[in-house]
């Protein structure tokens, strides 16, 4: 695969997230909240004790959106990097943080749409190269 190629699988790669921590928002401001209005949303994801661990998963789909503007870093060395550790927080990896993955995995369970998008991240990060390749 060459760089503009795998520079589109990173741009998959970063809506697949999206979707993913859509899915988990959508889901879990149910239980904090009842309606509200997006910018209170944003204001509930990034301060409500119990929805901090989603943070994380916040935090790496910036990391991924910066490094995909970095136009010298080869793209397949982000994309084998992020691979591993979006594997390692929500699977098969052994996890980097065991709260997040039972959350995660607890999510995955109940909600129709977390496993959906759950499959398209999958989906992806199966056609991008791995750390050991």
């Amino acid at each position: 695969m060459d760089e503009t190629q795998m520079r589109g699988e990173l741009r998959q790669l970063s809506r697949a997230l999206r979707r993913v921590h859509k899915a988990i928002a959508d889901i879990e401001l149910q239980y904090v909240t009842g309606p509200v209005s997006a910018l209170e949303q944003l204001q509930i994801l990034t301060n409500h004790p119990q929805l901090l661990w989603l943070q994380k998963l916040s935090a790496l789909m910036a990391e991924l959106d910066e490094c995909m503007e970095e136009p010298d870093v080869a793209a397949a060395d982000i994309a084998a990097r992020f691979r591993t550790v979006i594997e390692q927080l929500v699977g098969p990896r052994a996890p980097s943080d065991e709260e997040f993955r039972k959350r995660y995995t607890t999510l995955l369970h109940d909600g129709p749409d977390v496993a959906i998008a759950h499959g398209g991240l999958r989906a992806v990060l199966m056609r991008l190269p791995s750390a050991e390749e």
